[in-house]
C-alpha cells in the first residue's frame, strides 16, 4: 500500500508545476528542522513566491544573525526529503528577512497601487 509521501512524490514527476509548489510548501514546513528551536521561536516563515522564502523576524539582532546564515539555510531546505522537485533549479535560492508588519505594508501598497477609482468616480457633474 501506497503512503501520502509516496502518491504526491509520484504526482509531481508527473506535473512539474505542481512538483515547485509542493517543494514550495515542503521548504516552509521543513523551516524548524532547518534552523533549531531557538530560532523558530524568534522567527516566523510567511510564505514562498518566486522561489524566494519570505520569513517575519521581529528583532535586528536576529535578522543580522540570519543573513549570515542564509546560504547555510538555503542549503538544508532544499536538502530536506521533502523538496520533490527534481529539475536543476533549487526550490529556494534565497531567503528575505523581513519585519513585522511586512504583509500589512506590502497589501497597503499594492491596494494603493492597483485599486483604481473606476471611470465613473473620475467625472464630476456639472
Amino acid at each position: 500500500m501506497l503512503n501520502l509521501l509516496q502518491i504526491l512524490k509520484g504526482l509531481s514527476s508527473r506535473y512539474p508545476e505542481f512538483s515547485k509548489r509542493m517543494s514550495e510548501a515542503g521548504a516552509l514546513s521543513a523551516w524548524e528542522a532547518a534552523v533549531g528551536s531557538t530560532i523558530v521561536r524568534n522567527t516566523k516563515p510567511l510564505f514562498v513566491k518566486d522561489r524566494k522564502f519570505f520569513v517575519e523576524v521581529p528583532h535586528p539582532l536576529w535578522r543580522a544573525e540570519l543573513s549570515r546564515r542564509k546560504n547555510q539555510i538555503i542549503q538544508k531546505l532544499n536538502d530536506h526529503e521533502w523538496n520533490t522537485s527534481k529539475g536543476p533549479e533549487a526550490p529556494i535560492e534565497d531567503i528575505v528577512f523581513v519585519e513585522p508588519g511586512y504583509l500589512e505594508r506590502s497589501s497597503e501598497r499594492y491596494k494603493a497601487r492597483y485599486d483604481r477609482p473606476s471611470d465613473s468616480k473620475k467625472k464630476k457633474t456639472k
